[in-house]
């Protein structure tokens, strides 16, 4: 038989060292856990993301951003003047001229090369709502295989404890111990037989807040009894570059620095202002004389900044681009500090855990053994045989909380990659995980009614003259 773990090693020797009746009694809880699940975590995920993605809000924010690309590529529109005075005198005059106004200073194309680094800013923020989606969506995992190893090591106390009552009761037939010690152990017994319940309802409602998450899907989720089978090891940690941001985050960095280098180019040439070329007809008509006389008009309009009126959005956009300079290296500053830490942290709790698996799980196991068979033997004590016990447990328990640790470890420098806070995702609370699943998907349609305001208000704060 195969053993992936000395924690399954462990509960596979007590199995084969239980007394028959305990070791029937828990035969057909254990049948469930002795043939663990290894998901599919990754095709899984690329289902639910493929649904995510597939979404109309998506390709509706790529089409928005693109009609407004292909607009702004578009000419002017020019003006139709028509006027007609002196109708009641005798002195009429017509006028009809058509009126065109003229990019002299690539004003078009400086609002096209805005608008083309927002287009390339909605890929990258498709690309973050990924990013964010892994995040996410290894954290319910991490809570369901943590509910489901703390229900697995509910499952070995008790077995423990039974196989304790059992041999108590056998001392007590031969009379080497009082009723009273079989009774207190029994108690012990119920004790955890309430904390097994316990943890199996927890273990219940994560598997059912994993499946949530892709409940809009219409994809084949697993069931539930089968997300609570399902064993994992702490993913290895991938080492993350301390000198260097996260190439998403690099990459937005450097999108919002060409944006906004965009943008003060639009406002150099907006506040030139763009000629008006006009050419019409002027005709005059006289009822004395019954004449007429008809002229061709040309003229120019040309408009003056005498006051500079952007010149508050070019100090703006001045003063947010020093600051996106300056937040970029902090930013790094700070992450260099945090991944550090967390590397270390990540590092110091593998290692003892090692150090559990290797050598504490075996040498507790092996002199609780020893003591409860010198027990039924009559030579330890039942207070020897108890403290036997009561290491083995805390070993189990101890290294429990170190596999949780480093999946919460894991689960920080995770956040990290996407710029979040590192407490920002708390595996203890299955709770904060639900909240952070709700906000972000909140978070795409907000945005994509920012986008949306934002066109409408478009022909005002991008086109300039462009009426």
């Amino acid at each position: 038989m195969k053993i992936s773990n000395p924690l399954t090693l462990l509960i596979s020797l007590l199995i084969y060292t239980t007394p028959q009746s305990v070791q029937a009694q828990q035969s057909v809880d254990s049948s469930s856990l002795s043939a663990p699940l290894e998901p599919k975590l990754e095709q899984l995920k690329a289902q639910l993301w493929s649904a995510q993605a597939n979404s109309s809000v998506w390709q509706q924010r790529q089409d928005l951003t693109q009609t407004r690309l292909r607009q702004a590529i578009a000419p002017y529109n020019p003006s139709v003047d028509i006027a007609a005075t002196g109708w009641r005198s005798g002195q009429r005059e017509q006028t009809f001229a058509l009126s065109q106004p003229v990019d002299v200073w690539g004003q078009r194309k400086a609002q096209q090369q805005v608008l083309s680094q927002q287009l390339d800013a909605e890929r990258l923020r498709q690309s973050r709502y990924q990013a964010e989606f892994e995040v996410l969506f290894n954290a319910h995992v991490a809570l369901v295989l943590n509910a489901n190893r703390t229900a697995h090591i509910a499952q070995q106390q008790l077995q423990l404890q039974q196989e304790a009552l059992v041999a108590a009761q056998q001392r007590f037939t031969a009379g080497a111990i009082a009723q009273v010690e079989v009774q207190r152990i029994a108690l012990q017994v119920t004790l955890l037989q309430n904390q097994h319940q316990q943890t199996l309802w927890q273990q219940e409602q994560a598997a059912q807040q994993f499946l949530s998450i892709g409940s809009a899907a219409n994809i084949n989720m697993p069931t539930s009894a089968q997300v609570m089978q399902w064993r994992l090891e702490p993913p290895a940690l991938q080492t993350i570059q301390a000198d260097r941001l996260d190439d998403l985050m690099l990459a937005e960095a450097q999108q919002n620095l060409r944006l906004i280098e965009a943008q003060q180019r639009q406002l150099h040439t907006q506040a030139r202002g763009n000629p008006t070329v006009s050419l019409g007809m002027q005709r005059e008509e006289s009822n004395d004389i019954n004449t007429s006389n008809t002229r061709l008009m040309l003229g120019v309009s040309m408009p003056i900044n005498l006051f500079r009126n952007n010149l508050p959005q070019q100090f703006a956009l001045q003063t947010q681009l020093q600051w996106q300079v300056q937040s970029s290296q902090q930013l790094v500053t700070q992450r260099q500090r945090q991944v550090a830490m967390l590397s270390a942290r990540n590092q110091q709790y593998r290692e003892q855990l090692q150090q559990f698996r290797d050598n504490i799980l075996p040498a507790t196991e092996q002199v609780r053994q020893k003591t409860w068979l010198g027990f039924k033997a009559g030579k330890f004590s039942l207070l020897d045989a108890q403290q036997a016990q009561r290491d083995v447990l805390e070993a189990i328990q101890m290294a429990s909380e170190l596999e949780s640790n480093i999946w919460q470890v894991t689960a920080d420098l995770a956040a990290l990659s996407v710029g979040w806070e590192p407490e920002r995702l708390d595996l203890a609370d299955p709770v904060v995980l639900q909240q952070q699943w709700s906000q972000w998907q909140q978070s795409l349609w907000s945005s994509a009614n920012t986008l949306i305001n934002n066109t409408f208000e478009m022909s005002s704060s991008l086109s300039g003259e462009n009426p």
